[in-house]
């Protein structure tokens, strides 16, 4: 079940003994969670009949008595057990839920179990496992555009791609983006790529790839004030080094696609390179010498060797890198 079928079935007074709460996507595990919440207790209840546990600290037994207990002037009773995953008295849970009563609602949480296991198997056929994943792609834009246009705003497919590249894809942080773009632009209700640039704070991954694209276009002095920027915020060196790996083997691969007369689509898709940054990309690729990309890409796999393997200066390894361009 997604979480708009909760939702959906929520909406209709449908609520179930035991819910799996199942993914990494922490905005929709917390939206459920607030869901169930709502529909199993009064806000008058909500103090004598709400429980938490995680499995991490709490033992099973406790949580099972607490789900045993009848609730206290209310028709159910909600109690919640996170770091699922971390459960190690599984055979109390499992009898519990082959025997789970009608007035609490039982609510486990998980960023991934095995779903191999015989444990797995019995949560699947015993509860309502309600998926939570991270949205990419088009499940993400639709996400995103749904969040805009559900208010009533209107915004084009390129400024929505423009938006997501640059805010990123959690979907927290794209939410409060969001809502900072849509306050902004009350009276006309339109969003366009200006109020996205002067609103959205980039997001570490984007600031990461100024910084490749400085590097790309061998801007030293702007990509030396990048990485310290990045470095002073406490970006670890070794993710640099991957992300500007990372952006030479996307060139040299738009290089040799270049070569073989593949359109800016193809490129786009076998590079991995976002939207709005493609005509700027394909530009740096043309340019790009070919030996110059392929030393560089070598170079960056050194810097990630050494900074793995012995007590490098990392900050100013990175530097000199940068430097030699």
């Amino acid at each position: 079940m997604t979480l708009p079928e909760l939702e959906k079935e929520l909406a209709r007074g449908v609520l179930r003994s035991v819910y799996l709460l199942l993914g990494p996507e922490e905005f929709l595990r917390k939206r459920a969670l607030q869901a169930l919440r709502s529909a199993a207790l009064k806000p008058d209840a909500f103090a004598l009949n709400y429980s938490e546990f995680s499995a991490k600290s709490d033992s099973v037994h406790d949580v099972v008595a607490d789900a045993n207990t009848l609730p206290m002037m209310s028709e159910k009773r909600v109690v919640v057990l996170s770091d699922l995953g971390s459960l190690s008295d599984q055979q109390a849970l499992s009898a519990y839920l082959q025997s789970s009563g009608p007035r609490t609602v039982l609510i486990l949480i998980a960023e991934e179990l095995d779903r191999r296991t015989s444990f797995y198997k019995l949560l699947r056929d015993q509860t309502c496992v309600v998926e939570v994943s991270k949205l990419k792609g088009p499940a993400l834009m639709r996400w995103a555009e749904d969040c805009v246009r559900s208010r009533g705003y209107r915004i084009s497919s390129a400024s929505l791609t423009r938006l997501v590249d640059v805010a990123g894809s959690d979907l927290l942080t794209l939410a409060n983006e969001i809502e900072k773009i849509l306050i902004y632009c009350e009276e006309r209700k339109v969003i366009e790529d200006s109020a996205i640039d002067l609103l959205v704070r980039g997001s570490r991954e984007h600031s990461i790839f100024e910084l490749t694209d400085a590097v790309g276009k061998r801007d030293r002095k702007k990509a030396l004030k990048l990485l310290g920027d990045l470095l002073d915020l406490g970006e670890s060196p070794i993710l640099v080094v991957n992300m500007l790996a990372r952006h030479f083997r996307q060139l040299l691969i738009a290089k040799e696609l270049q070569s073989q007369g593949c359109s800016a689509g193809e490129i786009a898709s076998a590079a991995q390179v976002p939207g709005f940054v493609l005509n700027d990309f394909l530009l740096q690729a043309r340019s790009m010498d070919l030996a110059a990309a392929e030393r560089m890409y070598l170079q960056l796999a050194e810097a990630d060797r050494r900074f793995k393997s012995s007590g490098t200066n990392e900050r100013v390894y990175l530097e000199r890198l940068i430097y030699s361009l």
